[in-house]
């Protein structure tokens, strides 16, 4: 459940990094330019998703939890050190997206795959649980 309100924590607060990138990092580019940062993470985040069911099934759900929480810890560490548009860019449509998908897509599967006869009970459960993070994160 705290994964998902990770990721989708993240999603909400793509504004939140946009207005900070407009007024202090990037500011030398115009608005329609840095959103395309966060419209590029939220289009790989979700496309990917076709790749990760199948790793999902194969795999588990652990060890996607743990490459994702990886991926995203790198992203930001890279991010950190981002000074550039192209490296800001690539921050956050590489490990930031592909982190994101697997926080996000493992726990809503895993929630799907062991509620049996309360499946719709769970998954209302989980979405809340995304909509908090949704709001706590991108405030």
């Amino acid at each position: 459940m705290c994964a998902a309100m990770g990721a989708f924590g993240l999603v909400a607060s793509v504004g939140a990094f946009q207005s900070y990138y407009e007024q202090h990092l990037l500011s030398s580019y115009s608005s329609s330019q840095i959103a395309w940062i966060g419209s590029v993470q939220t289009a790989v985040c979700f496309s990917i998703c076709l790749f990760t069911g199948p790793l999902f099934d194969r795999y588990g759900p652990r060890r996607l939890l743990v490459t994702g929480t990886l991926l995203l810890v790198f992203g930001f560490c890279m991010l950190s050190l981002a000074r550039e548009y192209y490296a800001v860019f690539l921050c956050h449509a590489g490990p930031i997206a592909l982190g994101m998908d697997l926080v996000f897509l493992v726990p809503m599967s895993a929630v799907g795959g062991w509620f049996y006869r309360r499946r719709g009970l769970a998954l209302c459960v989980w979405l809340l649980v995304f909509a908090d993070g949704s709001g706590i994160l991108s405030a």
